[in-house]
């Protein structure tokens, strides 16, 4: 029977292949030949099942050792390389600018003609010899320093360490030469910067200008100099009298101030006019004593009489004086001809109109109504006058001196403007001799620049070049960075890198990175078919006995070894193996939390060990409560061996302390620390009570007395331990074990890894094996997987505790790949 479902298991485990087409199509090469099982002769090799000592060899070339490290970072080293490559060719288009030139011409004539002596010429002697005296004097060292300190050529920090350096780097870079058979001599200077060529040729040929002009016409423009600075003199002079004058006329609001001085001489002139009257009316009056009175007729009245006793009379008059003042002081400031002026004088005579009319109708109205006698006013009268004598004298001095202070600035106007003609006359006049000078000395230079720097052109340009080197050294740079990378990661990414760090340790297979919810059939078929080829090979290496102990760790937590031993476990027991696993992880009891086996102590045995009963009151208890279907605890009670707190206390330690592996190693019986999966052929020793802290308390002696009865009744026994060499337990269940079974992860760390080989062959265990857990697609083609899946692939119902999401993903898959090929197998044998 054993035979035959491991025969139907193996026709089972080849349905994974064609998923295996269609999910990894680059395994697809390696994944076509159906499973057998190879002749005695060509079994691979214990020490090398595999090859890798071969592979390894194959891989010792550089390009072998490349490939290696940039193998799964092709896509980062092409992106990088991507990158780096744009990055440097644009670093390199920009890291070499292009020259450019930039040229200046100076023309020398032969013959000069004269302006104003046209029938006079000038001809040159040894013309080619002052030509070539010219481009000397341009290259010498006098024009050089003197172009190197123009603003432009300054504002480029050029400056280097010493200044013959500068002057030397300068002449190299300048170029002057004739051109054959002509009067021009080019300029040419060429730099990377534009900037720095148009101000290196314009500042040599002004620098040529300047001192050709000083050395050839020096007096000429000392003359020219001085004539520009009299004109500049006499502008100034011009300039500062119009000034003045304008600010009199601000002053006045016209720089005309003849009609002005006469409209104040004017009102001088009434103003004593009105000052004399006003003595004459005093003259006249006399001396009135303050006490004398006499009646005076009304008709007879005078206007002023007329306001010491009328109201409206006394305000008119008031009316009367403020136009009087308003027309005097409009005409000081704007005078006689303003438009606000004559609006005064018609108010002024408007007022006058309305006294003189108010005061005959007064009189009419006083002759025409009988009144008593009006009181002498002359006393008041008198006084008006000598308060009005006062008022007229005080504005006749302020009218003079307005007269004095215009005629003052008339006269000051008029001596202003005899200077500014004078200034101006002698500017045109100097004007005049610049012109002459100028134009008669257009056509007396024989040296001319033609043209300071022309547009800047390229001359040479090899930034494609060097963009193209720049762009190959970055791809390098991508390369040898990925490279340099991959060279300090001490991860393991794939099976190649478990080979170069496991050495000649061999590769038992290799586990997929599944999800959780393995809803997948293809996935789940690829998952089984890895599992029971590591089963296999752990079989081959066992060699005719299919017995064994196989201890289960890894270098760290989380690497999948609880998941691989609950695999194997499901796949021995497929294979008809009486399969026994121990949970031996201390830290995490991982294992029996996947399979969820807890075992309590009967409660009979805990009566027993306590010494509440004897065996007989025990056997007693037991035929009756089975005759009667009741529980053990009551009939212990009614027959009054135990108290029902006895019964109570029991039951709670029997939930408290759990039975497994320290109960087995302490000498109770196997078959009562052992619980069943829900799998056929598969049951577990659970971790129980134990804790981390339990280690200790583990013996080479008891565990070698717990697998030998595990080996009398279980054809596997699969330890499920900690880390190594992290944990106790695990180095002492390796010891104690036939084979080790290391399970490393993609991502662990290689010097883990190989701390767990070394520590492993310092306690003397045997190592099996390595199996690579979370693989993917192309590490199953690496492996070259002798199996074809079928394109059949079946989605069949389980036990309940293997849909369980504790059993994990790949013991799922094994388990549903068996219950399928057990449930063929059925319809097969009732047809």
């Amino acid at each position: 029977m054993p035979d035959r479902r491991a025969a139907d298991h193996i026709r089972g485990a080849g349905r994974c292949q064609h998923a295996c087409d269609r999910r990894y199509p680059r395994g697809r090469q390696e994944m076509t030949q159906a499973i057998q099982l190879r002749p005695p002769d060509q079994l691979p090799d214990l020490a090398d099942p595999l090859g890798v000592q071969g592979a390894m060899a194959a891989q010792t070339s550089t390009l072998a050792r490349m490939h290696r490290l940039l193998r799964n970072r092709y896509k980062w080293c092409v992106l990088l390389a991507l990158v780096l490559g744009a990055a440097g060719g644009v670093g390199g288009y920009f890291a070499r600018k292009p020259v450019y030139s930039c040229t200046g011409m100076i023309q020398i004539r032969p013959v000069v003609e004269r302006i104003l002596f046209p029938s006079e010429e000038s001809r040159m002697l040894n013309y080619e010899s002052f030509v070539n005296s010219q481009i000397a004097l341009l290259r010498s060292q006098r024009v050089i320093t003197l172009a190197m300190q123009s603003p432009d050529w300054k504002a480029l920090g050029r400056q280097k360490s010493t200044p013959e350096e500068e002057i030397a780097d300068f002449l190299e870079r300048l170029t002057v030469t004739n051109i054959q058979r002509s009067e021009i001599i080019t300029v040419s200077f060429e730099d990377t910067d534009r900037a720095a060529t148009v101000a290196a040729v314009s500042g040599v040929l002004n620098a040529y200008n300047s001192i050709y002009i000083v050395g050839a016409g020096e007096a000429e423009t000392q003359r020219m100099e001085a004539l520009d600075r009299r004109a500049v003199s006499l502008a100034s002079e011009r300039n500062a009298k119009r000034e003045a004058i304008l600010q009199i006329s601000r002053e006045f609001g016209t720089d005309d101030l003849r009609p002005l001085l006469t409209a104040r001489m004017q009102d001088l002139s009434k103003l004593e006019s009105a000052l004399n009257e006003t003595n004459l009316l005093l003259a006249s009056m006399g001396d009135v004593p303050a006490e004398t009175k006499k009646e005076t007729r009304p008709e007879e009245m005078t206007v002023h009489e007329i306001a010491t006793v009328d109201p409206e009379m006394r305000r008119l008059l008031r009316e009367l004086t403020d136009a009087e003042m308003e027309t005097a002081v409009r005409r000081r400031d704007l005078g006689a001809n303003h438009p606000r002026m004559i609006d005064a004088l018609a108010w002024l005579n408007m007022k006058r109109k309305a006294v003189e009319e108010y005061a005959a109708a007064w009189r009419k109205r006083a002759a025409e109504t009988p009144s008593p006698a009006v009181s002498d006013t002359r006393v008041v009268q008198r006084q008006q006058l000598e308060a009005r004598k006062k008022q007229y004298e005080e504005m006749i001095a302020a009218a003079k001196r307005e007269v004095l202070d215009v005629g003052r600035k008339m006269l000051e106007i008029e001596k202003l403007r005899r200077e500014e003609e004078a200034a101006v006359a002698a500017l045109e006049q100097t004007r005049k001799r610049i012109d002459e000078l100028r134009t008669e000395s257009q056509n007396q230079h024989r040296v001319r620049v033609i043209s300071t720097g022309d547009r800047p052109l390229v001359v040479r340009d090899r930034r494609i070049q060097f963009a193209v080197a720049g762009s190959l050294a970055g791809v390098v740079g991508a390369v040898l960075i990925v490279l340099g990378i991959a060279a300090v990661d001490r991860r393991l990414r794939d099976v190649q890198d478990l080979r170069s760090s496991a050495g000649n340790m061999p590769l038992l297979g290799v586990l997929p990175s599944l999800p959780e919810d393995l809803a997948d059939p293809e996935q789940a078929a690829i998952a089984a078919h890895c599992v029971h080829q590591i089963r296999a090979l752990l079989q081959i290496g066992r060699g005719d006995d299919h017995g064994g102990v196989f201890t289960i760790t890894s270098p760290d937590a989380g690497t999948g070894k609880t998941s691989l031993c609950l695999s194997l476990g499901v796949s021995f027991a497929a294979c008809g193996s009486r399969t026994l696993m121990i949970d031996c992880d201390l830290g995490g009891g991982g294992l029996s939390a996947r399979v969820d086996a807890i075992i309590r102590r009967k409660i009979g045995q805990i009566f027993r060990r306590r010494g509440a009963i004897t065996q007989q009151q025990l056997e007693t208890a037991l035929k009756l409560a089975q005759n009667s279907q009741r529980k053990l605890g009551e009939i212990l009670v009614e027959l009054g061996y135990l108290q029902p707190s006895d019964v109570q206390e029991a039951l709670a330690l029997q939930q408290k302390a759990p039975v497994g592996l320290l109960d087995a190693l302490n000498g109770d019986g196997l078959h009562d620390c052992v619980a069943e999966t829900g799998i056929e052929g598969l049951r577990i020793l659970p971790v129980g009570a134990a804790r981390a802290g339990d280690a200790s308390r583990l013996s080479p002696a008891a565990v070698r007395t717990l697998l030998a009865q595990a080996r009398q009744h279980y054809d596997i026994v699969l330890i499920d331990t900690g880390p190594v060499p992290g944990s106790l337990e695990a180095a002492v269940m390796a010891a104690a074990s036939d084979e080790v079974v290391l399970v490393v992860s993609r991502g662990d760390q290689r010097p883990a890894a190989q701390r767990s080989l070394e520590h492993l062959r310092d306690i003397g265990a045997r190592v099996a094996g390595i199996v690579f857990n979370r693989a993917e697609a192309r590490d199953l083609s690496v492996m070259g997987t002798t199996t074809t899946v079928s394109a059949e692939v079946r989605v069949t119902e389980v036990p309940p505790v293997v849909e369980s999401p504790k059993f994990g993903p790949v013991a799922l898959a094994v388990a549903k790949g068996e219950h399928a090929s057990r449930r063929e197998g059925d319809g097969s044998s009732a047809t």
